[in-house]
């Protein structure tokens, strides 16, 4: 699934009452496992990137990442970038 706005997800999960987590990624191995169970929990997931992982990843491959890792499951993903 294509990644989705907060503003989206916030408004469903309000409208249908139950809470989206988020999860801080380092690495792509810690966003895979993260995606796999919210795929298996089907729940939508808000995926967010502090300034110091953003700085060691490299902020040009961040969104690139998680979009394409979003395109394997089919729960909502946002990304948050944390940037300071």
């Amino acid at each position: 699934m294509a990644l989705v706005t907060t503003k989206e997800m916030f408004k469903h999960a309000q409208k249908n009452g139950y809470a989206v987590p988020a999860f801080n990624i380092d690495d792509l191995n810690g966003l895979k496992a993260i995606l796999k169970g919210c795929e298996e929990m089907q729940s939508p997931v808000i995926i967010a990137v502090t300034s110091g992982s953003l700085k060691f990843i490299g902020k040009e491959y961040v969104k690139e990442i998680v979009e394409v890792a979003s395109n394997t499951v089919t729960v909502p993903v946002a990304l948050h970038l944390e940037i300071s």
